[in-house]
């Protein structure tokens, strides 16, 4: 036994009392080194089990009960509400492996677990109540392990072993190994080991840092004053730089301010007289929109006339469709009653040719008749007794030929029969040939017609085709030209509506042109600059402008730009230009309230300001800082209920009265605050004025577009035509072909008919002559038989023979009957032909025709006179329409003369606008250069401010530092914010302006930088001083130090120190983490191998053992492997078996049998790592069959304690059922090998199983009690 000594025992009973369904107190046992416990189903063999797993310490949830009350018998409800109940099990273990007749002296432990009244568990050893620690410590010195339950296979438990999953059996190996004991352990040693490294990993980073930090610190330490020296070197150079780029740019400004005052002048010429040339086009525009108007309304007259013509011209094309079929119709009646009347006077032949051959033919007949009645007077005649005689001979002849007639007769009747058949073939045959003859004329003609119509279809279809494409095309023009129409008047409507509601006569005021011209300008030199407020957003209705516009306030024309450096820029052009003040809102920087989206739901007319406006996205920022959070409503009460509320808002009515948080009301409105409402009107006005006289131009000429519609109507007529066409050639030809099809399909018929009769023709041909030769030898022998018997009589009337009598007798009758026959059919035909013709009506249809065809030529004779009377009504349209349209090219004229006369007053416009633009450039450009100046001047004064530079005046005083003015924009919702920046040519603008503008002074200026000097030089001097700056900064830079860079070097000495004493302490705490966790690693690793390597060297053998047989004496393969063989206990364990004679296959795979197999070989194997003194096992054999029953329940003896040394027994059943010895007494590798055995105890309903045990103990239902009862039986006296 690997390393795990326990003290050797037995079970050797055990008591139970109350416990689950055994009642009072009852004693089971003795056990002996192999028990079988048996009985049936329901009985209680399974409460036996959990009485001695109870007894062992397994817990109530492996024994089939939530609690310990469940495990107290109970009959009903009334017994489990009976007061102080209790259970108890004890366990009665012999410390010996003695048979049962040796137990007398031997050292008992009685191991006792009591359910008490109050439901817990009481431990007692030898009769002393313990604790679980020590009763469990008693346990496991005597080799039962209750946590990994290594004396216990529950019912199932085979079956979950067998589909454990590799981590599920590394966790059974850890607690059969006792490494899992330590798991908690390892996991805190490993994570103060993770904790160790990262502190000391840390304060190594730190200490290399300070290191470098610490020489850094020195280097700066002396470059100090190295550095100081350069500073004041700096300092004047840049003294004497920034002084004479003052003195330059002071020269440039004035030489630039004079330029500007000239073309200022020159720009109010150019727009004195472009106002005055605008006006006067103002006037042609309204001239030429009324001859517009005139020409429009013409145009619509021409358009209904053409409308009215368009109707009345389709009229006129379908009469003459129907005046054309009309003719086509006339034409094929005239035709067909013409061969009606040709077919009327062949009938009238027919009948005279059939009266004649009547009459020729009973003429004939009439003749034949008295020919016989002649010919009658000639024949032979015999007397009374030659009469008699020649009866009686033939009556003896024909007894002696009876039978030869007979068969002569059948022959005659078949051969007749034959002839007939054969005759009416031939005459199918001649008839089929004679319609075959005529289906192939038809067939011809009807083939050629449909060639005709197939070819005058296709050509028809192709002409609609392109018919068709054209229409299509014309009719996409023609709509898109009506809707483009309809369109062009609709907008205009709205445009001249538009303008008179917004009365487009209003004049802009100077002071507003003048600020729009300003944006306009700040916009073109300064990229960041939006525009005003007012010009980046409108109301989205008209009602909402004066609200809008109240809400808005002093933001109304504030200008939005990107950021404060963009505000800057413009508030110093503004101040050079000596302009108003404006407000800016830098959109990067102004800090806005969140909208309350909660606002958006307050219900009624209340709305959001920021919601009744539209804006770009970009400009969001600007317009939420100027309306805020401020509501609009449409009446002032409702506004008073929103604003004064349970919650108080600020909000607008329509009327323009403001109402604000603090109960404050403004109401009423001035002129300027109307003036400002209705700017969106007015920036509206120049646009709706361009775009009505763009539509107004469009739709001149889309009209004309209108005389495409009689070119479509005509191919519409042309198409429906053409269809009716290819309607009647599709029926044509589809008769036609059907026709075909039917003469191809009669043809096909004759001629597989013919195909059958030729042959049958040919049969009945030969037959016929066949039975011509019988009947003939059939008839030779009767004459021959018939002359004998008449010879007498024959020269007695004077004969050669009685045939000559006979024949000359009857074959005169039989001619004259044939012929009679024969003349009587052909009558009977003839008549029936006479009749037919006679009967066949060929007056009515010609009749009818003739009525149909004068009924049509008074059809197209009304139709005439009918597109004669359409025809004239066109023309008369027609002269109308060309009436009409004279007016229309008066009107067209002269508007054309007032459009030339607009063309002549805008092209001076235009030229008028061209020279104003280059002046606007050219005081744009000098502004901007002014402007230019002005910041370059700024921009050097605050550098001298920020590098210290001391600049005086000529008075002598210092220049002033000036900053840009903020302010805030009242009646703003975001009041209080320093967002938005406001600048002008007033207030601190114009104190900036004065401080700014005052002559400096130059005198310490080195003469040789006041001379003059041109652009050239100027710049040349430029970059030499920047160099010599640059040179000295460049020095500077790269010798820069800290200043304090001797306090900090000591500092960081002090804190180096004591940073390497706490390095040493972290680092020696670590090496003692890693080094707890080491030895924890090894401990674990070490009890987890050495079960495995146990196990895995068993396995195989026991599964060996439990496979082989006489056909595999060998038996299977079973082999245990790692995933990983560091650290085992962290993944998986594979287990692997492999049945006798089958391939490799997962454990899934395996049969029922086979996985119960293989896995009481991976129990057993583990039993023997940690042995207990008893294995229980339920119903293990439950999958086996009774051959691997038999080798398991050979196992299991053979591993009895006792089963060693009773090798000379016979089991009960010493073979299998296969032959093979099985592993008793000890024989093979599990039943010897110096290993421990074990007591067995098994539950099993198989008798292959329980035949192999020591001893039984039979559970039994005792139905009295109502409880379990127990019986044993010694087998081992029965043993051979």
């Amino acid at each position: 036994m690997p390393g795990h000594q326990v003290h050797v025992g037995m079970v050797h009973r055990i008591e139970v009392e109350n416990f689950k369904s055994y009642k009072g107190r009852q004693v089971i046992g003795p056990f002996m080194n192999f028990t079988a416990v048996v009985g049936p189903n329901g009985a209680g063999k399974s409460n036996l089990m959990d009485a001695i797993s109870f007894v062992l310490g397994v817990r109530s949830a492996h024994l089939r009960g939530s609690q310990l009350k469940d495990l107290i018998y109970a009959l009903d409800d009334d017994d489990r509400e009976t007061p102080n109940r209790g259970a108890h099990v004890m366990l009665v273990y012999i410390k010996s492996s003695q048979p049962a007749s040796s137990y007398s002296g031997m050292e008992e432990l009685q191991f006792t677990r009591a359910i008490t009244s109050s439901g817990s568990s009481q431990y007692r050893i030898n009769g002393s109540v313990v604790s679980w620690d020590e009763y469990n410590s008693r346990l496991r010195d005597i080799g039962i392990l209750v946590k990994a339950r290594n004396f216990l296979v529950f019912q199932g438990d085979v079956e979950s072993i067998a589909s454990k999953s590799p981590k599920e059996l590394t966790g059974l190996f850890e607690q059969i190994a006792g490494s899992d004991e330590l798991r908690k352990e390892y996991e805190a040693r490993e994570a103060d080991k993770n904790r160790a490294e990262e502190r000391t990993m840390f304060a190594y980073q730190k200490k290399k840092n300070m290191s470098s930090e610490k020489r850094h610190k020195k280097e700066q330490k002396e470059e100090a004053e190295r550095h100081l020296k350069l500073q004041q070197d700096l300092k004047d150079k840049r003294a004497e730089f920034y002084l004479w780029q003052l003195y330059c740019i002071e020269k440039e400004m004035n030489a630039a301010r004079s330029a500007l005052a000239a073309s200022r002048e020159e720009l109010q010429r150019v727009q004195e007289e472009q106002r005055d040339v605008e006006k006067r086009q103002r006037e042609k525009m309204r001239e030429r929109a009324a001859h517009s108007k005139d020409v429009l309304t013409a145009e619509k007259k021409v358009a209904r006339k053409a409308a009215e013509i368009d109707k009345k011209r389709p009229e006129m094309v379908k009469v003459k469709e129907e005046m054309r079929r009309a003719e086509q119709r006339l034409k094929e009646d005239v035709e067909k009653l013409e061969k009606l009347q040709a077919l009327q006077a062949r009938q009238h032949e027919e009948i005279a040719r059939l009266e004649r051959s009547l009459e020729d033919v009973q003429g004939e007949l009439a003749d034949m008749e008295g020919m016989s009645q002649a010919g009658g007077a000639q024949q032979l005649h015999l007397a009374q007794s030659q009469l008699e005689e020649y009866h009686k001979r033939k009556e003896e002849a024909g007894s002696k030929t009876f039978r030869l007639r007979q068969e002569k007769e059948a022959l005659d009747r078949q051969q007749q029969a034959d002839v007939e058949a054969q005759r009416s073939m031939e005459a199918s045959v001649a008839q089929m040939a004679g319609r075959e003859e005529q289906l192939g004329g038809h067939l011809e003609q009807a083939r050629s017609r449909v060639e005709r119509v197939g070819k005058d279809l296709t050509e028809g279809r192709e002409a609609l085709a392109q018919l068709r494409q054209e229409e299509t095309e014309m009719r996409d023009r023609h709509r898109r030209a009506r809707h483009r129409a309809e369109a062009l008047e609709q907008r205009l409507e709205e445009a001249e509506a538009q303008l008179r509601d917004l009365k487009a006569d209003r004049r802009e005021n100077e002071r507003e042109t003048r600020m729009a011209e300003t944006v306009a300008t700040m916009k073109r030199l300064f990229p960041g600059v939006h525009g005003r407020l007012s010009d980046l957003c409108r109301p989205t209705q008209r009602r909402f402008n004066m609200a809008v516009t109240v809400v808005m306030g002093k933001l109304f024309d504030a200008v939005a730009v990107d950021d404060e450096r963009t505000a800057k820029d413009c508030i110093e052009y503004l101040r050079t230009q000596r302009l108003p003040p404006m407000t800016f809102i830098p959109l990067q920087t102004a800090r806005v309230k969140a909208v309350n989206e909660r606002l958006r739901s307050l219900g009624g007319t209340c709305k959001l300001v920021l919601d009744v406006i539209q804006y770009d996205p970009s400009v969001e920022v600007a317009m939420v800082y100027a309306v805020g959070n401020t509501l609009v409503c449409d009446t002032l009460d409702e506004a008073r209920s929103v604003a004064w509320g349970a919650e108080r808002h600020k909000v607008v009515a329509l009327d323009g009265t403001l109402l604000a948080k603090n109960g404050c009301m403004t109401g009423g409105t001035s002129g300027g605050m109307e003036t400002r409402s209705q700017r969106w009107d007015e920036q509206e006005v120049e646009k709706l004025k361009a775009a009505r006289d763009k539509v107004a131009k469009e739709l001149s000429e889309v009209l004309s577009v209108r005389e495409a519609q009689s070119k479509e109507q005509e191919i519409a007529t042309r198409i429906a035509g053409i269809e009716r066409k290819t309607q009647y050639a599709e029926m044509e030809l589809r008769m036609s072909q059907e026709k075909v099809a039917k003469a191809e399909q009669e043809l096909a018929v004759m001629a597989a008919e013919k195909d059958r009769i030729a042959p049958e023709i040919t049969r009945l041909a030969a037959a016929v002559e066949a039975r011509k030769e019988q009947m003939g030898a059939k008839e030779q022998r009767v004459n021959e038989i018939t002359d004998r018997v008449f010879r007498e009589f024959s020269r007695a009337v004077g004969v050669g023979n009685i045939r000559e009598y006979e024949e000359n007798q009857l074959q005169q009758a039989q001619q004259l009957a044939e012929r009679r026959l024969a003349l009587s059919n052909q009558i009977a035909k003839l008549a029936n032909q006479l009749e037919y013709e006679r009967r066949r009506d060929s007056k009515g249809p010609v009749e009818a025709l003739q009525g149909s065809i004068e009924q049509q030529r008074g059809q197209l004779e009304e139709l005439t006179h009918t597109g004669r009377r359409l025809q004239a009504a066109l023309e008369k349209a027609r002269e109308e329409l060309q009436a009409l349209k004279l007016p229309v090219e008066e009107a067209k004229a002269q508007a054309e003369a007032v459009e030339a006369e607009a063309q002549a007053l805008s092209k001076a416009a235009s030229a008028l606008t061209a020279k104003l633009g280059k002046a606007k450039r050219t005081i744009t450009a000098k502004e901007a250069t002014m402007v230019q100046l002005h910041a370059r001047r700024g921009e050097v004064l605050e550098r001298c401010e920020m590098e210290q530079v001391t600049v005086r005046t000529a008075a002598g005083a210092l220049i002033p530092t000036v900053p840009l003015t903020d302010t805030t924009a009242g009646g703003s919702s975001q009041a209080g914010s320093s967002s938005a920046v406001g600048s002008g040519g007033g207030g601190a603008a114009a104190e900036l302006s004065a401080g700014v503008d005052e002559p400096l002074d130059y005198s310490s200026l080195p003469s040789s930088l006041k001379k003059e000097m041109r652009e050239e030089e100027r710049e040349r001097k430029e970059a030499e001083l920047r160099k010599e700056m640059e040179e000295v900064a460049g020095e500077l830079e790269r010798t820069a130090p800290n200043l304090k860079a001797v306090e900090q070097f000591e500092a960081l000495r002090a804190r180096e120190r004591e940073m390497s004493e706490e390095f040493e302490s972290i680092r020696r705490e670590a090496k003692e983490a890693v080094n707890a966790f080491n030895h924890v690693h090894q401990q674990r690793y070490e009890r987890f191998m050495a079960a495995f390597e146990h196990v895995s060297g068993c396995i195989n053998r026991i599964y060996k053992d439990l496979t082989s047989s006489a056909s595999h004496p060998l038996g299977g393969t079973a082999y245990l492997s790692l995933e990983n063989e560091d650290e085992p206990f962290l993944h998986g364990t594979k287990y692997t078996a492999m049945p006798p004679s089958k391939r490799f296959r997962d454990m899934e795979q395996l049969s029922g049998g086979e996985k119960t197999v293989a896995a009481l070989a991976l129990l057993f194997a583990i039993h023997s790592y940690r042995p207990s003194p008893l294995f229980v096992l339920d119903e293990v054999d439950a999958a086996l069959d009774n051959l691997n029953v038999a080798k398991v329940a050979a196992y299991i003896r053979a591993k009895s304690r006792h089963t060693a040394h009773a090798s000379d027994q016979q089991t009960p059943a010493g073979r299998a059922a296969d032959g093979s010895q099985l592993l008793a007494d000890g024989a093979g590798g599990g039943g010897g090998g110096g290993e421990a055995g074990f007591q067995s105890i098994v539950i099993s309903l198989k008798d292959q199983f329980y035949s192999w045990a020591d001893g039984l103990i039979g559970v039994v239902r005792d139905s009295e009690d109502s409880c379990s009862k127990t019986l044993t039986f010694d087998l081992s006296q029965y043993a051979a």
